[in-house]
């Protein structure tokens, strides 16, 4: 059992990080204040990502490269449903947030200012002027910034969709 909870957060991290490195407007999405990507659009957020990075996905019996990208933006969003769905993500996004806010801020930063749809822009002026405004080091920029979306997954694998306690409190 320990063993797919792990495997899960794994999975919904490596989803929370195609969309924060591929989709033009991450944070909305995290915090719910745009709809999260459809079918298509993972589909080519994870066609960008490969095309990108040279990163070929091998998915069995498929030749073609639409097959493969469907199949890849299907197994995209069977996790997240796994997970709990986009709501829930959102939710735990806002949880963390919550609890949070200083680390927080400081990733969305790195997003707003750093890190976008178009990759990673690490420009020294940008990065200096967030370590004094935040008061920490380049590096525990970064670090926030890769901690902060497998803390999302933790939660949202771990707490309980609002939709699972329901069905669980009318038994």
């Amino acid at each position: 059992m320990m063993t797919s909870r792990v495997t899960l957060v794994q999975k919904v991290h490596a989803c929370l990080e195609i969309l924060i490195k591929c989709h033009p407007a991450p944070l909305k999405i995290l915090t719910g204040e745009i709809e999260p990507p459809c079918s298509l659009e993972v589909a080519d957020m994870i066609q960008g990502l490969m095309a990108d990075s040279g990163i070929r996905v091998r998915t069995s019996g498929v030749t073609s490269p639409q097959d493969q990208m469907i199949r890849c933006a299907d197994m995209f969003e069977r996790v997240i449903k796994r997970a709990g769905g986009w709501e829930h993500i959102v939710r735990s996004a806002m949880e963390y947030a919550a609890h949070f806010p200083s680390t927080w801020e400081i990733f969305s930063d790195h997003l707003i200012w750093i890190e976008g749809a178009n990759g990673s822009r690490v420009d020294q002026a940008q990065m200096d002027i967030l370590t004094q405004k935040h008061q920490v080091s380049s590096t525990t920029i970064w670090r926030r910034r890769k901690d902060v979306p497998l803390a999302i997954a933790r939660i949202a694998v771990r707490r309980p969709s609002e939709s699972r306690l329901k069905a669980v409190c009318k038994r």
